[in-house]
């Protein structure tokens, strides 16, 4: 017997249809199968990354706006929503700088091809002054929480999980003033 990608070719050349077609369907079955169960895996890790979470960080901002006395209806609205959350930690110069940094940062990009070295040097002077805003942000944010140190630096690192942590949990605004 001789066996091919076509079937089993038998001495007298005849191809055994029936094998061929069983195999290929198991085979076809377990494929699509493995397949068919990494998009399922794939969609549900998607849906939780880009909605779930999402969801979940707009109500810890709401429920944050309501400790702040804030209407959380705010939060919906784009740029008066970030104005309010860099109020709330009274960092309303830091919200105005980002914009404009925020703006400025394609002109920024356009001058690496430009001037090179410096216009590197500008995109890295741009990159460390916004980390310096995010890093003074988050500082501010956890004191008008009344958090210390270690829950600011997870601010910075990790934003997503200590906002939650800030939202669902116990902490208190205390309001800034400065």
């Amino acid at each position: 017997m001789y066996s091919s990608i076509y079937g089993d070719l038998y001495s007298d050349g005849y191809y055994n249809i029936a094998n061929d077609i069983a195999y290929n369907i198991g085979y076809n079955i377990g494929y699509n199968i493995g397949y068919t169960l990494g998009y399922i895996f794939t969609a549900v890790f998607f849906i939780g990354i880009f909605i779930v979470v999402p969801v979940f960080l707009w109500i810890a901002w709401g429920k944050m706006f309501k400790k702040a006395g804030q209407p959380w209806e705010r939060l919906f609205v784009p740029f008066y929503g970030w104005y309010w959350m860099y109020k709330i930690a009274s960092c309303q110069l830091i919200f105005w700088l980002n914009i404009i940094l925020t703006v400025m940062f394609p002109l920024c990009a356009a001058l690496v091809d430009v001037l090179e070295g410096a216009g590197l040097a500008i995109l890295i002077v741009w990159l460390l002054a916004w980390m310096v805003m995010h890093i003074v942000y988050c500082v501010k944010l956890a004191k008008a929480y009344g958090k210390g140190v270690g829950f600011s630096i997870g601010l910075i690192l990790l934003k997503p999980i200590f906002v939650l942590i800030l939202g669902f949990g116990s902490a208190k605004y205390q309001c800034l003033n400065e």
